[in-house]
């Protein structure tokens, strides 16, 4: 899922980027293609990037491909040429009819984009960007378990719901789901060298492994991705300036780019994965789970701890897997689960080509993980739909850590807003100021104490004035309200 923020507009000198149009060579070195779904409220977005992609063009070395389908217009197939309009004028492919208004949600418009792109423009390596709202493994708008996060990242979708990736208002809202993806990437007739997601939360270990087979480098975020998306100008000039570049050169590049682009977002998460290795991962984690669950009755309360600090992305149920994994090692005594998690931490080392993340993120480390709160909110397809928890034991750790005590921590069970200054319309409108008392539950296991907290925000047209708090001790399925009130 795209999380739209106001940005103020990454000003380049348009005419430094200008190139003759070339024709492409009879195998090129790359072909870069660009399944674009802004079939909905990214339609302005969708625009925004593809002129950003014109502002370089294709070459002979290097095709960029891109299957556009906006809100409001047909869907059009273009070789993108180097332009400096605010208009899209690259080059519409094949016949338009065809493509007018395919559902993009659905496999087979991808298997007829790839085959098309990789018959006309054969190259010697293939990318392919997803672009769209995006939503890790999982659906999103049928979650029990949601982040106050989350919340306002789904009012920005337009109360839309998402599940997986490329969604398509104008098709009954459908998707493609990972099922969907991993079947449309098997029957191209293509192995992609890199796959990347324009999209959020898709920077999952789940995603990372239910494709290895058809991608050779996957680039992900495990945090939501700004509206503005990828900075296609910087990378697609990198790109064509050395198109020998590998499929990790390009994923790092990627990263590099994306990073450089929003240097003052402090919540931005971008990775390259080599794909080729990830079962190191799998491997690791499964030997954790194992371990984990061999002496959870010892480990519970380690494990429980580690999940309370564990850094989250937009949904609370997305964890960190490195940095859960650093947790576990510190507030477990069993030498033998500290060896596993250090295992699980050597091989995610093993599979990052870069990654960057904001100072919001700081225990970031590029890929996440389904691990929910409670077992109440846990999907029950994750088990039977997923590759990752159908060949590891990681399901079955998170139902012996439940059924054993685990899950739980604070939470926030709900706030009271009061205007301090303005009309006491209970509506918080611009220049107004007002104080909120936010409630917490604690739903560990245990006693918390020493609750100190922090109140932020992602919405640049908010301005918090205290945003320091405290709490008194909470038992075991508590409530207490915080003692100062936040101001903003």
């Amino acid at each position: 899922m795209l999380f739209i923020v106001p940005l103020s507009s990454n000003l380049i000198n348009v005419k430094s980027r200008m190139r003759t149009e070339t024709s492409p060579k009879a195998i090129s070195d790359w072909t870069f293609m660009v399944y674009l779904d802004a079939d909905n409220n990214l339609n302005d977005y969708g625009i925004d990037d593809v002129n950003e992609m014109e502002q370089v063009g294709s070459s002979g070395d290097v095709n960029i491909i891109v299957y556009l389908d906006l809100r409001e217009d047909p869907g059009r197939l273009l070789r993108i040429k180097s332009d400096d309009e605010d208009s899209i004028n690259s080059e519409i492919l094949d016949s338009p009819e065809f493509w007018a208004e395919r559902n993009m949600g659905d496999p087979q418009t991808l298997v007829d984009f790839l085959n098309f792109a990789s018959a006309n423009y054969p190259a010697d390596h293939y990318a392919l960007v997803l672009w769209d709202h995006g939503s890790g493994w999982k659906t999103f708008g049928q979650s029990s378990s949601t982040s106050s996060y989350e919340i306002e990242s789904i009012d920005n979708t337009d109360n839309m719901r998402v599940e997986g990736i490329c969604y398509d208002e104008t098709s009954d809202n459908d998707a493609l789901t990972m099922d969907e993806l991993e079947s449309a990437l098997s029957e191209a007739n293509i192995h992609l060298d890199l796959l990347a997601f324009d999209a959020c939360l898709m920077g999952m270990t789940e995603v990372a492994y239910e494709y290895k087979n058809y991608a050779d480098v996957i680039v992900f975020s495990e945090e939501t991705i700004p509206g503005d998306g990828y900075p296609y100008d910087d990378i697609l000039e990198e790109l064509i300036d050395d198109p020998s570049m590998s499929a990790q050169e390009l994923g790092s590049t990627i990263v590099d780019c994306y990073s450089s682009y929003y240097a003052s977002n402090k919540f931005i998460t971008l990775s390259a994965i080599d794909l080729s290795v990830i079962n190191n991962v799998k491997n690791a984690i499964d030997a954790f789970a194992l371990s984990a669950i061999d002496k959870i009755s010892e480990n519970v309360f380690a494990l429980s701890c580690a999940w309370k600090l564990v850094d989250f992305f937009v949904t609370i149920e997305y964890i960190d897997l490195y940095h859960y994994m650093e947790l576990v090692k510190a507030y477990s005594i069993d030498s033998e689960l500290i060896s596993k998690a250090q295992d699980v931490q050597t091989a995610i080392d093993s599979v990052i080509i870069n990654e960057k993340h904001g100072s919001m993120h700081a225990n970031a480390k590029g890929m996440s993980i389904y691990f929910p709160l409670l077992q109440a909110t846990y999907k029950q397809t994750y088990g039977s739909t997923i590759n990752l928890a159908e060949d590891t034991n990681w399901d079955e750790f998170l139902s012996a850590y439940w059924n054993h005590g685990g899950g739980g921590g604070l939470m926030v069970n709900g706030y009271v807003l009061e205007e301090i200054t303005g009309d006491n319309d209970d509506i918080i409108e611009p220049g107004e100021v007002a104080n909120m008392t936010i409630t917490l539950q604690n739903g560990a296991i245990i006693a918390q104490d020493n609750i100190n907290t922090t109140l932020i925000t992602r919405n640049p047209y908010i301005e918090i004035i205290q945003n320091f708090s405290t709490y008194p001790a909470i038992n075991p399925g508590g409530t207490a309200s915080s003692n100062v009130m936040y101001t903003f």
